[in-house]
């Protein structure tokens, strides 16, 4: 239930953060290449920059600040246990090594989500800060590169997880097959129906 109640002042937060142009706090305009709309980087006033560096702060360096101390905090966690877990049952038990190998794979795993949100936010956030300094956004392809590139982040957790966590994986092919067996089975029942009625 708590975490529900985080969730959703997050994404009360977001939206009224993202309304803000919309009541005078900086603007939306076109981004380079017009492959959408995005909140007008460039501007010589203070109030639309710091709207920009409260953007920043909120949803660029804070996360990536807390997915890192999270996964810090997982690892010792981890390493806590495993040093328990050699104490009570010796250092190549099965326990320890199922222990050990937990690490392993929350070590891992820690690397690789930080990484993946630092690389896919990171480009588009360079070019963003470079254009609050300055008008130019240099190449329309790059700029919209970079933001397809961080939009994408959305889709990369369920493919970390999809490629790295086994029970994720065996209940994500288990959902597809039962979805396409559905399917097949809707579709045998209306072909029968109507084969039926004519």
């Amino acid at each position: 239930r708590g975490l529900i109640v985080v969730i959703s002042g997050l994404w009360w937060f977001s939206l009224i953060w993202s309304l803000c142009p919309l009541f005078g706090w900086s603007s939306y305009s076109p981004e380079p290449g017009f492959a959408g709309c995005s909140i007008t980087w460039y501007s010589s006033s203070l109030t639309p920059r710091l709207y920009i560096a409260g953007t920043f702060t909120f949803f660029f360096f804070i996360p990536i600040a807390i997915i890192t101390s999270c996964f810090i905090k997982t690892y010792s966690e981890v390493n806590r246990l495993i040093r328990n877990a050699a104490k009570r049952w010796g250092t190549n038990a099965p326990p320890t090594k199922r222990s050990l190998k937990a690490k392993i794979k929350a070590a891992r795993m820690s690397v690789i989500m930080t990484l993946a949100f630092f690389t896919a936010w990171t480009p588009y956030a360079v070019i963003s800060l470079k254009t609050v300094f300055t008008p130019y956004h240099g190449p329309p392809l790059l700029s919209v590169s970079a933001s397809m590139f961080a939009k994408l982040s959305a889709c990369y957790n369920p493919v970390i997880y999809f490629f790295m966590y086994s029970k994720f994986r065996t209940a994500a092919v288990t959902l597809i097959l039962l979805k396409r067996k559905g399917s097949n089975t809707e579709f045998y029942l209306t072909s029968r129906s109507k084969r039926t009625e004519t």
